[in-house]
């Protein structure tokens, strides 16, 4: 028994994935209204279905349970007031007709027909999808209890309820849900459909024809009924297309900000959603008028380009509440294409403005390849002239090693049949009639008269652009070298002493070996500037820092200016005797130099002083910390008297 009734089960809800299925598929949800034709189309279909719902009923003990009222449910929802009606018609007169004029048949086609009325009321006056499913299931269900109380009285009926309510609420559950859920693929697989199209139809059309195709396509995907966009022009904004009356136009008239209040309130970049104008809606003065021609919703999107508004997106319906956040949503992720698009013609206007005087080569050549116009920019380029060129095969102007590449991206073109150029120039090298290369720039078109294909190709030299790119790319490299070098002494700065800290840092982390920090001060240079002057102590820094530096024997050790006369040293896989043996020779260097120092209370030249501190660091060490302990080091050094090095011991882990 219970395999029978899964099998019943399975085969309903077959039916109800078919029906939402075919429904969806069929009607467009979007559609503010459909003709008396349509709706009543969709009642024969719903009808229909709740006629095979009905042959197709479940079977459990003794109890028959069908699922009719969904079929006259989805009617109401897809087709409204005539649609349920008709659908209930139908399945009152198949019930009459296939049991006969019994009580039971009766009965339940009048209930039939009250809830064809009611389902259909509901959904005239409803927009929430759920809300609606919800008191259609809600009047199924006290339908179905009066119908099961007139016929089989309290006791009976009381006993067979559940089965019932539970049967019509789960199918009304799944019904719903399924045309969410269709309905929701279906909107994202229109939006995915949309930007795609309109990325490819954006390539090569103008700004007017870019304002053209975005309204369009946001009226076939979201279902409006009128729309517009404003551009701004010079301070004002120019109606460049409307669409009206299922009428598409472009009228280039000015429009003041009395004319359209959203144009104000959508200048910082927010848009506007007005669900319904009974409650709240724009008071322009053509928004006035679209009130009184029966625009009850609308929104607004504006399109911003390097952060401000250059256009404004209006649509409208007659239908209140039929614009929601969704469709704002959706306009959302198109708005970013417009912008690219609006940024991609600047850069064009742009660049063209530039090339203009630019002597290009726009050669043609037939289905062979061979050449069939020749310009006088591309004599320019290539050294060849026009009686030269025309007739010979085009690969004359390409090096041997190229020529394949470029039979291919012709071959290629010829083949797809494409009347739209290659959406990218490519980049080659060109050959000149004296045998030079010379980097180029190529794009490609395609065409075809009397079903003979032609080619065309717009060659740009390129060899300055790419010399002031490698410049460029030097002179980059020269400013990151020199941000890195102290402008006084000429070796590393403080900015490099940190960005190679943290480097050697992290080697040393991961190859567990030592890492020593010092940390060098010029003694008594204070006293130094005071008796020789500014310009004395920065001659006394230079010297110091080019000693420091060349007393250092290994390319991998590292030293940089630290900050006034202090100067710093990474000496990577050192312990600390090792370290201490460097910074006791970088000191002796220092000495050696013998610059004399009449106001030092170390000796009677310019010496310094070293804190050393070498140790194995650990992810769960502290970098500040390592310095730290090496300036204690230089502490230590300093009150010792100066003009020597103090090494830290170890203190262990540092924590972070």
């Amino acid at each position: 028994m219970l395999h029978g009734v899964i099998h019943d089960l399975m085969i309903n809800f077959i039916l109800i994935f078919t029906l939402v299925s075919l429904s969806v598929i069929l009607l467009d949800l979007r559609k503010l209204s459909r003709s008396i034709g349509t709706k009543l189309g969709i009642g024969l279909l719903q009808g229909g279905f709740g006629i095979v719902l009905m042959l197709c009923s479940v079977h459990y003990d003794k109890i028959i349970l069908d699922l009719r009222q969904l079929a006259i449910m989805s009617a109401a929802y897809f087709g409204g007031l005539p649609a349920s009606l008709l659908a209930a018609s139908l399945i009152a007169a198949f019930r009459i007709m296939y049991y006969g004029t019994t009580s039971p048949a009766l009965a339940a086609s009048a209930s039939a027909l009250v809830l064809g009325a009611l389902a259909g009321i509901i959904c005239m006056l409803l927009r929430s999808h759920w809300l609606k499913w919800c008191l259609m299931a809600a009047a199924g269900s006290l339908l179905l209890s009066l119908t099961l109380l007139t016929l089989l009285g309290g006791e009976q009926a009381f006993a067979v309820m559940p089965y019932m309510h539970a049967f019509l609420l789960l199918g009304s559950a799944t019904i719903g849900g399924l045309i969410q859920l269709f309905h929701l693929l279906k909107t994202a697989y229109l939006l995915q459909r949309t930007v795609l199209n309109l990325s490819h139809q954006f390539m090569n059309s103008s700004i007017t024809r870019i304002y053209e195709l975005t309204l369009l396509a946001l009226i076939r995907m979201i279902g409006a009924e009128t729309g517009s966009i404003l551009a701004i022009d010079r301070h004002r904004y120019r109606l460049v297309c409307l669409y009206k009356l299922k009428t598409y136009t472009s009228p280039m008239t000015l429009v003041g900000d009395k004319d359209v209040e959203a144009i104000e309130k959508t200048k910082g970049g927010q848009s506007l959603l007005y669900s319904n104008w009974k409650r709240e809606r724009p008071m322009g003065l053509i928004e006035r008028q679209l009130y009184k021609s029966g625009t009850r919703s609308s929104l607004h999107v504006p399109i911003l380009y390097n952060g401000s508004v250059i256009a404004l997106i209006n649509l409208g319906a007659s239908q209140s509440k039929f614009f929601r956040r969704k469709h704002l949503n959706m306009i959302h992720q198109i708005a970013p294409m417009i912008s690219f698009a609006m940024a991609l013609k600047d850069s064009e206007s742009k660049f063209a403005s530039v090339t203009q005087s630019a002597h290009d080569a726009i050669i043609l050549t037939d289905q062979q390849l061979n050449i069939t116009s020749w310009n006088q920019g591309a004599t320019y380029i290539f050294g060849y002239s026009s009686e030269e060129m025309l007739g010979r095969p085009v690969n004359m102007i390409f090096p041997e090693s190229y020529r394949e590449r470029q039979v291919q991206e012709f071959t290629a073109l010829s083949r797809t049949g494409s009347l739209e150029p290659i959406p990218s120039t490519i980049e080659l090298k060109g050959l000149r009639k004296n045998g030079a290369e010379f980097p180029i720039e190529l794009s490609l078109n395609s065409w075809s008269t009397g079903g003979l294909q032609s080619f065309s190709s717009i060659i740009r030299d390129i060899s300055q652009h790419k010399e002031v790119e490698q410049r460029l790319l030097d002179a980059n490299r020269k400013l990151t070298q020199l941000s890195m070098v102290d402008g006084l002494t000429g070796i590393s700065n403080r900015r490099y002493f940190d960005e190679m800290f943290n480097r050697e840092w992290k080697k040393a982390c991961l190859n567990r070996t030592p890492i020593a920090i010092m940390l060098c001060d010029i003694d008594c240079f204070k006293g130094y500037n005071d008796t020789y002057g500014h310009q004395g102590g920065d001659r006394c820094l230079k010297e110091v820092a080019h000693t420091i530096q060349h007393a250092l024997q290994r390319p991998n050790d590292f030293a940089a200016r630290y900050g006034g006369e202090e100067f710093a040293l990474i000496l990577s896989g050192m312990d600390k005797e090792e370290a201490a043996a460097v910074a006791e020779a970088v000191r002796a260097s220092v000495e050696a130099l013998a610059i004399p120092h009449a106001s030092s209370t170390a000796a009677a030249c310019v010496t310094v002083s070293i804190g050393v501190y070498s140790f194995t660091p650990s992810p769960d060490m502290a970098e500040l910390t390592a310095l730290e302990q090496a300036d204690k080091a230089l502490y230590q050094a300093k009150k010792a008297g100066r003009n020597r090095i103090a090494v830290c011991a170890e203190p262990g882990l540092l924590p972070k």
